[in-house]
C-alpha cells in the first residue's frame, strides 16, 4: 500500500512538471482557454435571457390555467348550493301554508313504528329490499324523537319534497336528505334504502353532516361543507353540502344536504396536473381536502386532517401565503422554496385549489438551451484540438506512450525500465526523473520486504508463546478442577447418602442439606474458574431446566444466611406470596449470580443488614397460557460502606475491585463481571444504586418460562423415594483408584440391592470383569497401571466383554474429556461429584431394572372432624400470624415462630409438627389451607 501511494505521488509530481513551460501546455492550453471562455460566456448569457423570458410566459400560462381549473372544479359545488337553496325555499313556503295543521292520518299511513322503538316509512315485517328507492325517500325517526304535530308536518313535507327533488337530481348527486335536531333523517338515495337499513342506535346529532350547520358551528346560516371522507357504502371520496333551515319563528329545525362524490375532483387534483407540478385542495380553516401524497392520512382522519397537525413547514407556509394573499392575486412567488403558487377559490365553497410549480422547471428549460450552445462550442473546441493533436502526434505521443508503459512496469513490480533520456526537452527531463524514481522505489521496496519478513517472524514467535501460555493455563485449570472435584465427590456423595437415611432426625437432615448446598456452592466456584476462559471467549451457554423455585431460593438464602450470622449482621429474606412454584432456568448460573451479589453485600456490610427480596413484576395474561412466562424481580440491598459514583461502572469490569484493600483481598474481582455477563445472556441487565456510607442496591429483572409440574429434590415427580428395584439382582463393577469414590457409589447402591464389586485400577477391573461378568461397569479415567480409556479399549476388543455397558465417571468434566470418553467406547458420562438422581437415571437407562418407590409422608386431606381437637389448636391471633408468614413465603420465619408456640403449651405440639413438616417441604399453599380450616373450626366452636 505504501509503495503504491509513493508511486502515485511521484507520477503526479512529474505531470505537474509537464504543465510548467512545456510545448504541449503552451499550444493546447492557450487555444483551449480562449475558445472555452467564449463558449461559457455565450452559454451564460443564453441562460439568463431564457430564464427571464420563460418566467414571464409561465406566469401568464399559470394564470390562465388556474382560472380554467377553478371554473371547472367549482361547477358541482355551485350547483349543489343552488339546489339546496331551491328545496329549502320550497320547503319553507309549504310549511308556512300548512300552518298548525296536524297531518296525522297521512303521517300514520306513511310511517310505522318498529320493535326497536324507532319509526320508518316501511313495515318491519316486510323485506326492505322490496322498497322502491327509485321513487321514494326513506324516513328514519330515532326513538328519542317526540311524535307531535310539528314533527309530523316537517317529516311528511320533507318526505314529499325530497322524493321529488332527489329523484330529479340523482343524475348529478348521489343523495338528497334532511336531518333534524330530533334525530330524524329523511333521505333519497337511489338503489339504497338508507333509512331502513340504519340501526336503532343511529344518531344523527353527532354526525358532521348535522352539527357542521347547526347554530353553534354556523352562526352565519350559510351553506357549509363537511370534510372529505371515504364513504363505506359507495367506496368513494365524498363531501357533504349543508344548508341550515330556520322556520318562521327563527327556530332551527334541521339541514338540507347533498353528498357529493369527489372522486373526479380528487383524481383530477392528483392526476391532472401540469408536467412537473402537483395540485392540492384545502379549506379556508386549514382542513386538507386533497394532496397527492397525503390521501391515506386524510382517510385515517375521516377527512378532518388539518395542515397544522402535519408538522409540515412547507405545506403550512403554502397555506399561509394563499389564505393571506390579496384577493386580486392568483400567482404567488414562494421564493424560499423556489416555487410559484397558482391558486383560486372554488365558487360556492371556502376551498382553495392550488398548483405548486417548481421554478426548477424553468431553469431546466433554460439550462437545456444553454447546454446546447455549450455543447456546440465544445465540439468546436474538440475539432481544433484534434487538428492540433495530429500535428504534434509524432513528437509527443510516442515518448508519452513509452513513459506510460514504464509506469505500468513499475506498478507491476518491474523496476528495470528503459526510456529515452538523451532528449533535452520536457520529455527528456521527465524520462530522467522517472528513471531516478524507479531506482529509489526499488531500494525502498527491498528494504520494506526485509522489515516485513522480520516482523512476520516476531509475530509468529509471539503467537506461539501466547498459545503455549493459554494451553498451560487451560491444563492448570483442568488439573486443579480434577483434584478439587475428587474430595468433593466424597463430601457431596455422603451428604446424599445421609439424606436418604430413614432414621435421620429433621434437625440433622436440615444440617445435611446445608452441607450438600455448601458443597454444591464450592463445586459451582470450581466451575466458575473453568468458565472464566469460556466467558472471555464468549462460549458460555445457558441450559434451562425446570427447578422448584421456592426451594431454590431457600437454598440460596440459607447459604448466605450462615455468612451473615457469622459476621454478626442481620439477613432479611422477603419473597412474594405469588411466586411461581416451578420455573425453567439455568439453576447453576442463576444461583451463581445471586450468591455473588449477596456475598458482595455481606462482605461490604459491617453493621446493619442485607436484604434479599424476590417478587413478581407482571402477572400471567390469558394470551400467554400456551407458553406462560413470568417476569421476576431480584433485589439485593445492604447497609454497607457504599460505592462512589465514579466507581459504579468499574465494578462490572473484570479484576476490578473498589473499597478498602483488606476487603479486596477477599475476592478475585470476577464475581460482578461474570454476574453481569450471565444476566445479559438472560436478556436483562444488573442495575446498581449506591451512596457512600449508606449502602448499595443491586436490581435485575428476568423473564422465566413457568413450569406446570412441581419439581422436588431427591424425589420423583410423583412424590416417592427409591428404595430398591424390580428384576434380577444386578452386579456393578466400580473401578476407581480412590477409595472414597468407590465408597460413595457402594453406599448409594448397596442399600438398594445391588451387588458392588470394587477394583483400584484398569488392569484389576479388566480381570474382575472377566471373572464376574457384571451387568454394568462404572469406571474412572485417571488411574495407575492402566487408565480407564486403555481399559475400555481392551474391553471392546474382548469378544466376551465387548457388549458390556460402561459408564465413565470422572472429575475431568470438560466437553473434550466427555467426548473422548464416549469415542473410546463409553456408553455414558457421569460427572464427579456424583449426584444420586443422575446416577439413578443412568442405571435405569443402561440396565433392565424398574425402580421400587416408597411414598413420602405427606399431610393427607381429612375431614375437619378427624383432625386435631380444637382445644389443641393455638389461638386465632397466633394462627393469623402463621397464615400471614405462609402467604408471604417466609417459611424459615414460620418454623421459628411455630416452635416458639410450643413453649406456651405442649398440647400445641401435634399441630406445630404438621406445620413445620409442611414448611420444610415448602408447601406454603397446604399450610394456608390447613390454618384456614382450623380458623373455621374456632369460629364454629365460638
Amino acid at each position: 500500500m505504501a509503495i503504491r501511494q509513493l508511486q502515485k505521488w511521484r507520477i503526479k509530481r512529474l505531470f505537474q512538471q509537464i504543465s510548467q513551460g512545456s510545448l504541449v501546455y503552451r499550444t493546447l492550453g492557450n487555444m483551449s482557454l480562449r475558445v472555452g471562455i467564449v463558449i461559457f460566456i455565450s452559454a451564460g448569457v443564453s441562460y439568463i435571457h431564457m430564464m427571464s423570458k420563460l418566467e414571464a410566459q409561465t406566469r401568464q400560462q399559470l394564470e390562465k390555467y388556474i382560472h380554467a381549473r377553478g371554473d371547472r372544479e367549482s361547477s358541482i359545488f355551485e350547483l349543489a348550493k343552488d339546489n339546496l337553496t331551491v328545496i329549502k325555499d320550497r320547503y319553507l313556503q309549504e310549511l308556512k301554508v300548512l300552518g298548525n295543521k296536524d297531518p296525522k292520518t297521512e303521517f300514520d299511513a306513511l310511517v310505522s313504528q318498529w320493535s326497536d322503538k324507532t319509526s320508518r316509512n316501511f313495515p318491519q315485517y316486510k323485506d326492505y329490499r322490496q322498497f322502491d328507492t327509485h321513487k321514494y325517500a326513506t324516513v328514519f325517526i330515532g326513538k328519542e324523537a317526540t311524535n307531535n304535530a310539528d314533527l309530523r308536518r316537517r317529516i311528511l313535507l320533507a318526505h314529499n319534497l325530497i322524493s321529488i327533488y332527489g329523484h330529479a337530481w340523482s343524475n348529478r348527486f348521489i343523495d338528497t336528505y334532511m336531518v333534524s335536531p330530533e334525530n330524524t333523517l329523511t333521505i333519497y338515495w337511489k338503489d339504497l334504502p338508507y333509512g331502513l337499513q340504519s340501526s336503532s342506535s343511529y344518531y344523527t346529532l353527532d354526525k358532521e353532516f348535522f352539527y357542521a350547520a347547526n347554530p353553534e358551528h354556523n352562526p352565519k346560516r350559510e351553506t357549509v361543507w363537511t370534510g372529505v371522507y371515504l364513504d363505506p357504502t359507495v367506496k368513494a371520496w365524498m363531501v357533504s353540502a349543508l344548508s341550515p333551515v330556520y322556520d318562521a319563528n327563527d327556530r332551527y329545525i334541521g339541514n338540507f344536504g347533498h353528498d357529493i362524490i369527489l372522486t373526479d375532483l380528487v383524481n383530477s387534483t392528483i392526476k391532472d396536473h401540469l408536467k412537473g407540478t402537483y395540485n392540492l385542495v384545502f379549506r379556508e380553516d386549514g382542513r386538507l381536502i386533497a394532496h397527492p401524497e397525503l390521501m391515506d392520512e386524510i382517510q385515517q382522519k375521516d377527512g378532518k386532517l388539518r395542515i397544522s397537525d402535519l408538522k409540515n413547514p412547507h405545506l403550512q407556509k403554502v397555506f399561509e401565503l394563499v389564505t393571506q394573499a390579496n384577493s386580486q392575486e392568483n400567482i404567488l412567488d414562494y421564493q424560499s422554496a423556489n416555487e410559484y403558487l397558482a391558486f383560486t377559490k372554488l365558487e360556492g365553497t371556502k376551498w382553495y385549489f392550488v398548483t405548486v410549480y417548481p421554478k426548477s422547471l424553468l431553469s431546466g428549460m433554460a439550462f437545456d438551451t444553454a447546454s446546447f450552445i455549450l455543447i456546440c462550442g465544445i465540439i468546436s473546441l474538440l475539432i481544433e484540438v484534434l487538428l492540433l493533436f495530429l500535428a504534434i502526434l509524432q513528437e509527443i505521443a510516442k515518448p508519452v506512450n513509452d513513459l506510460l508503459h514504464a509506469t505500468e512496469q513499475v506498478a507491476s513490480g518491474n523496476f528495470d525500465i528503459k526510456l529515452d533520456t538523451e532528449r533535452s526537452d520536457e520529455l527528456g527531463r521527465l524520462a530522467n526523473a522517472f528513471t531516478t524514481m524507479s531506482h529509489q522505489l526499488q531500494e525502498s521496496f527491498d528494504s520494506l520486504e526485509h522489515k516485513v519478513a522480520n516482523r512476520t517472524v516476531e509475530l509468529a514467535q509471539a503467537k506461539q508463546a501466547a498459545d503455549a501460555a493459554n494451553q498451560a493455563k487451560s491444563e492448570f485449570l483442568a488439573n486443579m478442577s480434577h483434584e478439587l472435584r475428587t474430595p468433593l465427590n466424597g463430601v457431596l456423595g455422603y451428604a446424599q447418602i445421609l439424606n436418604r437415611s430413614q432414621n435421620l432426625p429433621e434437625k440433622e437432615r436440615h444440617g445435611v442439606n446445608i452441607i450438600y448446598q455448601c458443597g454444591n456452592h464450592l463445586l459451582m466456584l470450581i466451575d466458575d474458574i473453568l468458565d472464566l476462559a469460556k466467558i472471555e471467549a464468549r462460549k458460555v451457554d445457558l441450559v434451562a431446566k425446570p427447578i422448584h423455585f421456592p426451594a431454590f431460593l431457600q437454598g440460596v438464602m440459607e447459604i448466605c444466611q450462615i455468612r451473615a450470622y457469622q459476621k454478626g449482621i442481620e439477613f432479611v429474606y422477603q419473597a412474594s406470596s405469588n411466586l411461581p412454584e416451578s420455573i425453567e432456568a439455568d439453576e447453576k448460573r442463576l444461583r451463581q449470580v445471586l450468591i455473588n451479589l449477596l456475598g458482595n453485600g455481606i462482605k461490604f456490610t459491617d453493621a446493619g443488614k442485607v436484604s434479599f427480596t424476590v417478587e413478581t413484576v407482571e402477572k400471567l395474561t390469558p394470551s400467554a397460557i400456551a407458553s406462560p412466562t413470568q417476569i421476576i424481580r431480584f433485589q439485593i440491598e445492604d447497609t454497607g460502606i457504599g460505592i462512589a459514583k465514579e466507581h459504579l461502572e468499574a465494578i462490572f469490569q473484570p479484576f476490578e475491585q473498589v473499597g478498602e484493600r483488606r476487603r479486596q483481598a477477599q475476592g478475585t474481582g470476577l464475581g460482578l463481571s461474570i454476574s453481569q455477563k450471565i444476566v445479559e445472556m438472560m436478556g436483562s441487565h444488573i442495575q446498581v444504586q449506591s451512596e457512600v456510607g449508606k449502602g448499595t442496591t443491586f436490581v435485575f429483572e428476568v423473564e422465566f418460562p413457568v413450569g406446570t409440574e412441581p419439581i422436588w429434590q431427591y424425589k420423583t415427580n410423583s412424590g416417592k423415594e427409591i428404595v430398591g428395584y424390580e428384576g434380577e439382582r444386578q452386579t456393578i463393577l466400580v473401578i476407581d483408584d480412590r477409595w472414597e469414590n468407590r465408597a460413595v457409589l457402594s453406599s448409594l447402591l448397596a442399600p438398594l440391592g445391588f451387588e458392588i464389586v470394587e477394583a483400584e485400577n484398569g488392569q484389576e477391573g479388566l480381570t474382575k470383569a472377566r471373572e464376574i461378568q457384571p451387568n454394568l461397569i462404572i469406571t474412572d479415567i485417571l488411574m495407575p497401571e492402566m487408565d480407564g480409556l486403555e481399559m475400555l479399549k481392551q474391553l471392546r476388543q474382548d469378544e466376551d466383554l465387548q457388549d458390556l455397558r460402561v459408564i465413565i465417571s470422572s472429575a475431568s468434566v470438560s466437553p473434550l474429556e466427555q467426548q473422548m470418553s464416549l469415542e473410546a467406547g463409553g456408553n455414558d458420562f457421569l460427572p464427579k461429584p456424583v449426584h444420586s438422581e443422575e446416577l439413578f437415571n443412568l442405571l435405569e437407562k443402561h440396565t433392565e431394572i424398574h425402580w421400587k418407590y416408597q411414598s413420602v409422608s405427606e399431610l393427607a386431606p381429612v375431614p375437619i372432624e378427624s383432625k386435631l381437637n380444637p382445644l389443641n389448636i393455638p389461638p386465632s391471633a397466633d394462627l393469623l400470624i402463621l397464615l400471614q408468614l405462609a402467604q408471604q413465603g417466609r417459611l424459615q420465619k414460620l418454623i421459628a415462630v411455630a416452635k416458639e408456640m410450643t413453649q406456651t403449651s405442649d398440647r400445641y405440639l401435634p399441630f406445630i409438627q404438621q406445620v413445620t413438616q409442611l414448611a420444610s417441604e415448602f408447601q406454603a399453599e397446604k399450610i394456608e389451607t390447613l390454618i384456614e380450616q382450623y380458623l373455621e373450626v374456632e369460629t364454629q366452636t365460638s
